[in-house]
């Protein structure tokens, strides 16, 4: 959030944006979106982080990031927990091949549900959303015999 780069970015959103009670809720949400997109390296329209975590590697027949790791990412309580977890994910992801706008909108969900806001609706949860796409992926190419 110190950067001159973060600062520019903050100057450049709307006005309704620059209200003290809005930027202080916002504010570590965009400086974790911004410090996350800065690592991905190549994007890829409409691919879901998790999505691109289930896939699977090099023909082991394993994902990206193992089921346990998946977990950790999913019970992360402290936003530098979270960070650290996505980072990693990034790089077991080779940092490309993911959707800056989805990857943006993990970060804002997990943050609101750390704030105590979970939606009503259990399929538009942090842990629904995820392993939905990760465990999408890891069907198609794992068997019956796990």
């Amino acid at each position: 959030m110190l950067t001159q780069g973060f600062r520019e970015l903050g100057a450049m959103l709307p006005e309704a944006t620059k209200q003290t009670d809005y930027r202080d809720e916002k504010l570590p949400v965009w400086a974790c979106i911004a410090l996350i997109a800065a690592e991905l390296r190549e994007e890829k329209k409409g691919a879901s982080l998790a999505l691109r975590l289930g896939q699977q590697k090099e023909q082991t027949g394993k994902p990206l990031m193992s089921e346990l790791r998946f977990q950790q990412l999913l019970s992360c309580r402290t936003p530098e927990e979270f960070i650290q977890r996505l980072r990693r994910a990034l790089a077991l992801a080779d940092k490309k091949d993911i959707s800056v706008e989805l990857l943006a909108s993990v970060i804002s969900l997990w943050w609101q549900e750390h704030r105590g806001r979970l939606s009503a609706k259990p399929t538009h949860r942090l842990g629904f959303v995820l392993a939905n796409d990760y465990f999408a992926a890891t069907s198609r190419y794992s068997h019956g015999s796990d």
